[in-house]
């Protein structure tokens, strides 16, 4: 069982760096079953097509472009969007203007539960 770190708040925005042909990354949460990192692609920027070996959900936190999936027609990306890629899906991503993704990466576990704060885990 991991050690989870304190519960705390953090600006996605404040973590935000743009830099002209350049993609930026910042690890936001690191656990032994969860990854959240920012991804910032600068305008006429790209992520060239690549997989990610566990599932990935990643939200716009500002911006627009588009994204990839496999040999699917691109789709537009705006803030707010959220995209889910099982483990192994070939993606791309292209930056209209300065795109800031919030990407979680997530490992399996055999089943999730949900409980009120008071109760005990089974």
């Amino acid at each position: 069982m991991s050690t989870l770190p304190p519960a705390v708040t953090t600006s996605i925005l404040d973590r935000a760096s743009y830099v002209p042909g350049k993609v930026t990354t910042s690890v936001i949460l690191q656990t032994d079953r969860i990854r959240q990192m920012l991804f910032c692609v600068p305008a006429a920027g790209q992520l060239h097509e690549h997989r990610a070996s566990c599932d990935v959900a990643l939200a716009v936190v500002e911006g627009r472009g588009s994204i990839t999936l496999g040999d699917e027609p691109p789709v537009a990306l705006a803030h707010g969007e959220h995209v889910f890629m099982p483990a192994g899906t070939p993606h791309a991503v292209a930056a209209d203007e300065n795109l800031c993704l919030l990407a979680t990466f997530a490992e399996a576990t055999p089943e999730i539960t949900f409980r009120k704060p008071d109760e005990q885990p089974v």
